[in-house]
Order: structure tokens, then sequence, then C-alpha cells
């Protein structure tokens, strides 16, 4: 005995007491009671309720109601129904239930029971379609009423493109473990006022997780809306309020509200509010805010991000399944260093793990650290701009000096998960790695930060400033907050041109905006101290940096001008053997007093002019000093700066 054959026989029960008393009706006889004692036919107690028992109960639907639904119910799946309303009707074309069908053929008839707030009409379980005459207008029941009466419990196909399909009940630590319980401890208490929990963070997928798991411990189900796909014209949301509202009426479920990953505009805030404020049940929020619902009462919890600890317990488990995670090193040291470089969630971990897998499989192995780079920079947005790495020591020309703190800058970022994570040195969190280059434009800062994220083999973003800061105030606070959690979570290299433009001194408070902007700053400062990955910050003017964030930098490396014995080295790697060249000496080129990015502008620049020589000539093209010179005087024109006779000496 199932429940689901027993179900078809209680409906089928409830429609043949229906269509009995249309037959007697339509021969003119006294409808009969229905064949059993009480509300209900007899149902085993050792099961579920039936699917129409049990919806009646919960929206309270009162007898009448209920047969009323049922012969709805009757007319999809019993075929003499549509034949004994045209008889009742008195006229074949009106071969449906109508409202005086109804109030006539059935016991306890009431109009109330067809209003439009009424349960049935409310949440969509009847229609009554528009006529001249209403009281002869069809009723009917959509597909999802029926199909779910008969057990068949499969979400309305109108909200099929809107819902995430499934929400898998993945593992939580033992954090998430409780705020889960708390959760399903709000949804299981009884209220006449249906509560909102917002679940507040970054950690997207930990909030969906949470979510699933806590409806899972109340015995209900969870539909997962991402608020992006969310209509936004009134008639079309007002339809999807109808559907998730009667979804919740057919089976317990919550409606989990998806604001990630950013946080909604104005207008689909007010979306998110018209459709929780006519939620008949409780709501769950996913959310990098808190959102004013109003009217509805509001539970607030925060769920935070794994922990060092959980994350290099993940990935000693992940390990353990795929060992080719850990790329030849001991599974202990390889988690150590995966969960110090990169902050991600356990199940980007696991989807990381899959990836090395299938890589194996297809004799393709890659490295953990290049898929967990590469599901990262998704997370960027366009506040940054990913640039190559391509570079290394050897490309920079730099005093001895500079260069060793370069390689301890290295030495510090790739010995983080030992230093604080196995030796337990510091606290493991606030432990990042933020570094100021100095010196005038073209000195090879950049070029520098290209060879640090090499050598640590991580990205490199650029953060673009013109993106990054906002005229309205907080913005420019939640801008950065986004680019420093997405770094975090890709173990990224930040690079920060010009940023005296952020990292200004703060000044003296004379007015509301003087106040916000040293926030501003403060904010900056705390953000740089948590943020535990490496940032490079290049300025021209390190004298315009706020004292309090100079404190805050473990390096500070000062690039400076080349001297000729460097310029002359700059020279030589900006001249290779394959370019064409026709007495050029790089002794004379040296004396002119400017930096490497010049240097390399000058000799593009001279080739070109000799390629267009060469062309107009109809010779084989060289470089020659003559166009070492053309090109000079044009560059340092467009920088403004004079080009000396000294500088030019010997030349010609």
């Amino acid at each position: 005995m199932s429940w689901l054959s027993e179900n078809h026989r209680f409906l089928g029960a409830l429609m043949r007491a229906v269509v009995a008393r249309l037959s007697a009706l339509a021969e003119g006889q006294v409808p009969p009671d229905p064949p059993w004692e009480g509300a209900w036919p007899a149902w085993p107690d050792d099961l579920p309720p039936p699917a129409i028992r049990d919806l009646a109960e919960r929206l309270a639907l009162t007898g009448f109601e209920r047969d009323l639904l049922v012969l709805c119910v009757a007319m999809e799946l019993e075929g003499a129904t549509a034949t004994l309303c045209g008889q009742i009707h008195g006229n074949p074309d009106l071969s449906f239930p109508t409202v005086r069908l109804a109030l006539k053929a059935l016991a306890g008839g009431s109009w109330r029971a067809v209003s439009e707030g009424s349960a049935l009409r409310r949440w969509s379980l009847i229609h009554l379609d528009p006529g001249p005459v209403r009281t002869l207008a069809r009723l009917s029941c959509d597909e999802r009423v029926w199909q779910h009466l008969m057990g068949v419990s499969e979400l309305d196909g109108r909200l099929v493109d809107l819902v995430e399909p499934g929400t898998p009940l993945n593992p939580l630590d033992k954090g998430r473990v409780e705020i889960a319980d708390e959760v399903a401890g709000l949804l299981a208490d009884p209220s006449e006022l249906p509560l909102v929990v917002q679940l507040t963070g970054l950690a997207a997928s930990a909030q969906v997780a949470v979510a699933a798991s806590a409806t899972a411990r109340t015995g209900k189900g969870l539909i997962r809306l991402p608020i992006a796909r969310l209509p936004l014209e009134s008639k079309a949301l007002s339809q999807i309020t109808r559907l998730l509202g009667r979804e919740v009426m057919l089976s317990p479920r919550v409606v989990l509200l998806d604001l990630h990953p950013d946080a909604p505009d104005p207008v689909r805030e007010a979306a998110v509010r018209a459709l929780v404020q006519t939620l008949p049940c409780s709501a769950i929020i996913a959310t990098p805010k808190v959102l004013h619902i109003p009217g509805r009462p509001i539970a607030v919890l925060s769920v935070p991000g794994p922990t060092e600890a959980d994350q290099r317990a993940v990935w000693k488990a992940a390990m353990e399944r795929v060992p080719a995670l850990a790329q030849g090193e001991d599974p202990i040291d390889a988690a150590l260093h995966l969960s110090a470089t990169f902050n991600l969630e356990p199940l980007d971990i696991d989807t990381v793990a899959r990836q090395v897998a299938l890589g194996v499989a297809r004799n393709r192995p890659e490295g953990a650290s290049q898929h967990c780079r590469v599901l990262a920079r998704s997370r960027m947005g366009p506040l940054a701009e990913r640039i190559g790495k391509g570079a290394s020591w050897e490309d920079l020309v730099l005093p001895e000096g500079q260069r060793q703190l370069l390689a301890e800058i290295v030495q510090h970022a790739r010995h983080r998960a030992t230093i604080y994570g196995r030796w337990m040195l510091g606290s493991g969190g606030g432990d990042g790695l933020a570094v100021l280059f100095s010196g005038p434009s073209g000195t090879g800062k950049t070029l520098a930060a290209r060879a640090i994220a090499s050598h640590l083999d991580l990205d490199l973003w650029r953060i673009d400033l013109s993106q990054v800061v906002d005229k309205y105030i907080g913005e420019t606070e939640k801008n950065l907050a986004r680019v420093f959690d997405a770094a975090e979570g890709g173990g990224a290299v930040l690079l920060f041109d010009e940023a005296d433009a952020l990292f200004g001194k703060r000044s003296a408070v004379k007015d509301s905006h003087d106040r916000y902007a040293n926030i501003q700053v403060g904010y900056l400062l705390q953000r740089m101290e948590q943020y535990r990955g490496v940032a490079v910050l290049t300025t021209n003017l390190k004298t315009n940096l706020d004292p309090a964030f100079i404190r805050r930098l473990r390096f500070i490396v000062d690039f400076p001008m080349p001297d000729a014995g460097a310029r002359g080295e700059i020279w030589r790697r900006s001249l290779p053997d394959t370019l064409p060249q026709d007495g050029i000496q790089v002794d004379l080129l040296a004396q002119l007093n400017t930096t490497g990015a010049v240097i390399h502008a000058i000799a593009t620049h001279a080739a070109v002019l000799a390629a267009e020589q060469g062309r107009r000539d109809g010779v084989p093209p060289a470089v020659t000093m003559d166009h070492m010179l053309q090109a000079a005087r044009r560059e340092f024109q467009k920088h403004g700066q004079p080009l000396t006779r000294t500088e030019t000496l010997g030349w010609e």
C-alpha cells in the first residue's frame, strides 16, 4: 500500500461523490450525501495525509470550497463531468463548471468562496474566466493544481526558468551548522506574520548551503530565485509572486531570494520588497547587505567565510580523494600553501579537485593553483584589469639593494603558510603583505609587480581607479571591498597605480566632505591591514601618502632614476640582435637622462622611422643614430622636456 495509490483512491472518491451530485441534479433528483461518515473518506493512519486534505486543512477551506475545487479537478479527469454540466445548464455550449452550477449542485454554497479574496482565487487554485455574465463564466483549475492533488509535485512551468534547479546540501563547518540550526528554529516558530531571515555576508554559496540545510531540518523544500531573473514589470512581477505563493501553499516550501553577486539597484530592491511582503510564508534572503523590509519581522544572521583552518581541512580531505592536488608535495604542506594563498568555499575546493582529477584522467594534468586562479577571475568584475605576468628579475635593471628587497617580498609571500599556519607565529588573519613602490614614472614599478606575480605564480590585477573612486558617499568603500574580497579569494597580487589618489593624507575636517573623505581613508587602511594577499602600491610622490598608511606597509622600495650605467644596460636590452642597426653607439645613447619606459619608447619610434625610410628609399632598413636623435626629440617634446646638447654630445 503506497501513499500515491491511496491518494489516487482518496481523490477519486471525492470526485465520484461530486459527479454523483451532478448526475442526480441533471435527472431532477435530490443530490445524495457522500457515501462515508464525516467530512472525508477513510484514510490509513500510518500514511501522511492525502494531498487535497492537507491543502484544505492548511488553507482552512470550507466543505463547499473543497467540493468546488474537486469539481474543477473532475472536469479535467472525469469524462462525464462536461456532459453533466451541459445538461444541468440546459445548454451544451455551457459544458463546464460555473458559479451558478456550483451553488446549485454542491452543499453549503457560498458566494464568498468565489470572491477575489477567497483562498481559492487568491492563490489561483481556481480561475473564473471573464464574461458578460459572471455567474455563467467558466470555472477551472491549472494543470499544476490538479497534478499536485494527484500526487505529482513538480514546480510550475512558468517558474522553472526563473529558479535555480536544485540546491545541494553541501557540508557545513561547525559555525555554519549552528547558524543553520538557528535559521531552522526561526522558520519553525509559529507566527501570524511570516518571518524574513536575512543571511548577510559575501560567501554566497555558504548562505545558500545554510538556507538549504535549515529548510531540510524543518522538512520543507526550498525555491531559490536569483534576483537578477526577477521581472520588474508590475504585471509580470505580480504573476510571479502569485505563482510562488501558490507553490508554497501546495506544498511546504521556503522561498530563497539570492541577491548575489551584487546588491540590487533600487528598482530591484523595490521588487524584492513587494514580493516578500506578499508571500504567505517565511522567506530567506541571501544578501551582501541588510535589506530593509517594512511591515515584516526580520532576523539578520551573518554567515562568515571559512577560516584558513577550515579550508586546510577541506583541502586535506580532497587530497585523499585526488592525490594529484598535492602536486608531488607533502599533503600537509600543500594544504597549508593552498589555504594560505586562496580563500575558497568548500564547494569551490571540491570543484577544483574535480577539475584536477578530470585533467589527470585526460592526461592533461593542471595544478590546483591554476584552477583556483581561473575560478576567482570572474569575481573581480570591471573594477580591475588582469595584466600579463611574463616578467622575471632579469628584466629589471635596478640597484642591488632594490633587487634584494623585491626578492624578500617574494620570500615573505611564499612562506606565509609555514610562518602563520605551521609555526603559528601570528594570528593568520590580517597578515597581508602591503608594499609601496615609489619613484618617477617609467622606472620599472609595474614591471617589478609583474615579476613578483610571476615568481609567486599568481594573477596580477591592476585596480582601475576611475571605476573604484565614486563621488557618492560610501560607494568607493563598497567598490574596494569587492576588489579586496574577490582578490583574496583568488590569491591575487593587487596593483594600485598612483596610490596617492586613494591613500592620500587625511585633511582637517572643515565640512561633511572632509569627514567622509577621512572615513574613506580610514576604511582603506583597515582593509589593507586585513588583506592577506600581496598588494603593490605605486606612487610618484611618496610624501603625499598618509603617514598612518606608511606605517602599515611591510616594504617600501624606491625606484631611482637610472644612472648612465643602468641606462646603457636598458638600451642594450631594448636593441635586440634581431634589430637591423647601423652605427648605433650605446654609450652615447646612455647620455640621455631618462627612464627605462622612455628608452623603450625611443627605440620603438626609431625602429618605425627606419622601417619607413627603407620602404621609401627601396633599401634594406637599419636603425641609425639619426633615427635615434629624431625619436628622442619627439619623445622628450611629448614629455615637455628639453633635449640638451650635453645629452646628444658626439651624436653627429
